[in-house]
């Protein structure tokens, strides 16, 4: 797998495209992205937000208009489907997940993991291509940090047993979150455990 990587938009939001030999995904096309993930998209085989927060989810809509399939939690649909000052361009997802949640897409398998908190359907993405598997975890980890639970629909508590949940996970996945740099899950093993001593 080829991972491409770009950063868009005020919150710096990272947008990826995820290529295979001969399909590719996108993940999380924000603010501006369209233009970039659809050029460098080879054979799109389907559109997946990690949480359906603006700086995420904003250019969906762009790629559902072109008839390609747009993946999000449920818990998170209403986000993208009620138009509002931070996400005017409103449109219904063709594909609401649940936990667990596995697609064959293209030549990828895509595992929803659901980890609410940050925001009610908030997830990782767990992504595999023949033999090698990346996590994708939007808002919910960081390299250093985890995703805020200060903002309207975000929840303290579900965050809490979310971080309880996550450390369950035995493989050391890279990671590629929402913002900052790539990281792996066993060097976030402390960031967990220190944020579930805060929250």
């Amino acid at each position: 797998m080829e991972i491409m990587k770009k950063a868009f938009g005020t919150a710096v939001t990272n947008c990826y495209i995820v290529k295979g030999k001969n399909s590719s995904i996108i993940i999380d096309p924000g603010v501006d992205a369209f233009n970039w993930a659809y050029e460098n998209a080879i054979n799109l085989a389907g559109v997946f937000l990690t949480h359906g927060h603006w700086d995420h989810a904003y250019c969906a809509k762009f790629f559902s208009d072109k008839g390609y399939s747009v993946y999000i939690h449920r818990d998170d649909s209403f986000m993208v489907e009620n138009a509002s000052s931070m996400m005017p361009n409103a449109f219904k997802p063709e594909i609401l997940t649940s936990d667990a949640s596995e697609f064959k897409v293209g030549e990828f398998g895509v595992k929803f993991h659901h980890f609410p908190g940050h925001t009610p359907g908030c997830c990782m993405l767990e992504v595999s291509c023949e033999d090698e598997k990346f996590m994708f975890s939007g808002d919910f980890l960081f390299k250093g940090s985890v995703g805020r639970w200060d903002f309207p629909y975000s929840d303290a508590d579900k965050m809490r047993k979310s971080l309880q949940k996550a450390l369950k996970i035995k493989e050391n996945f890279t990671l590629y979150p929402g913002h900052g740099f790539y990281t792996t899950f066993e060097d976030e093993r402390a960031t967990i455990e220190y944020f579930l001593r805060v929250i």
